[in-house]
């Protein structure tokens, strides 16, 4: 068997944002003060699978969660990079400008995917297009994934990931608007009358028909 790499753990966030500067600005250097936290992160890490394949093998224990899901769901590694930046643009301004810089005038602060399809093409499903691999993929089917902007093109849509799921993938509690969890012992959620009548009423029929 393969012998997982030995490079120490790297953040699937730092690794989609190094793919993001090497792949969009192909390797240029730049002034833009907005693009800094890209030409950051991408001091040091090589442009290639090996290093995404590395973080997947070893990943950091903030993205624990992340990979134990993409492995449950089979995604492909465009989706993983794409939650990954979708997830640090919802908790870092600086990484939400410098995608609003190069989605200009057209993009906003969340990744289109036209730019998840130039940045990370390369990990893609095989045999289908970029493009495609996310929107009709696992991850936007169940809903981990939102695609924002319906009517816009498929390439100047955008895509984003719910508070309440970005703090999960973190490790945090949350709750989705209307959910309610580990309510104490005995405590009773209240249910509209209209809702308690139909239940009643369901009931009846099938105590009847026993």
């Amino acid at each position: 068997s393969t012998s997982p790499p030995s490079a120490a753990p790297l953040t699937l966030s730092g690794l989609a944002l190094a793919l993001l500067a090497w792949r969009v600005l192909d390797g240029t250097s730049g002034e833009a003060p907005e693009l800094a936290i890209l030409y950051e992160h991408r001091r040091g890490q090589p442009d290639g699978p090996d290093t995404f394949l590395a973080g997947l093998w070893r990943p950091a224990p903030e993205d624990a969660c992340l990979v134990d899901l993409a492995a449950a769901l089979d995604l492909s590694g465009i989706e993983l990079l794409a939650i990954a930046l979708a997830v640090v643009v919802e908790e870092s301004a600086e990484v939400g400008r410098a995608l609003a810089y190069l989605q200009a005038p057209l993009g906003g602060s969340r990744p289109t995917l036209g730019l998840l399809a130039r940045a990370y093409g390369d990990f893609a499903a095989r045999g289908r297009s970029p493009i495609e691999t996310i929107s009709g993929g696992v991850a936007a089917q169940c809903g981990l994934l939102a695609l924002v902007g319906e009517g816009a093109t498929l390439p100047e849509r955008s895509v984003s990931v719910a508070v309440p799921l970005c703090l999960a993938l973190r490790g945090h509690a949350s709750t989705l608007p209307g959910v309610s969890v580990g309510l104490p012992a005995g405590e009773r959620v209240p249910l509209p009358p209209s809702i308690l009548r139909a239940a009643h009423r369901h009931a009846d029929a099938l105590s009847s028909s026993s």
